[in-house]
């Protein structure tokens, strides 16, 4: 797969957030450079004013993968409702991939897919 491909596919499984009427808008931007890399930001504010924020850099010289990523979903107040990412953190929390929780915990999560970040916030809305 390319990383034009996985950048399309990507988009269509957030695209499921306003097939279910659940979004007012998707944003996206994406930059394929000429060394194969790519970064992609995606936002998606939702019927309940809640908003998801995507953002990968993809390296896809050999195949796509995923370099950094982070998938936050907050609340119309600006409240954390999840964050999965593979951030640093100093000092270190002794695992890479990990889940912010809304509680304020951080666990280790392995990453997810775009397609059970949006099964995840579908499951919210009930």
């Amino acid at each position: 797969m390319s990383l034009n491909e996985y950048i399309e596919a990507v988009k269509t499984a957030v695209q499921k957030l306003d097939d279910y009427n659940l979004s007012e808008s998707i944003e996206s931007q994406s930059d394929v450079r000429k060394d194969q890399t790519a970064v992609l930001h995606i936002k998606v504010i939702l019927i309940d004013k809640s908003e998801l924020y995507v953002r990968e850099y993809l390296d896809g010289r050999d195949r796509v993968t995923k370099v950094s990523y982070s998938y936050q979903y907050q609340a119309d107040d600006k409240s954390l409702l999840f964050r999965y990412d593979n951030s640093q953190h100093k000092p270190l929390l002794g695992f890479e991939e990990h889940k912010h929780q809304r509680d304020g915990s951080i666990i280790p999560n392995p990453m997810p897919s775009i397609e059970a970040i949006i099964d995840e916030i579908m499951d919210l809305f009930g």
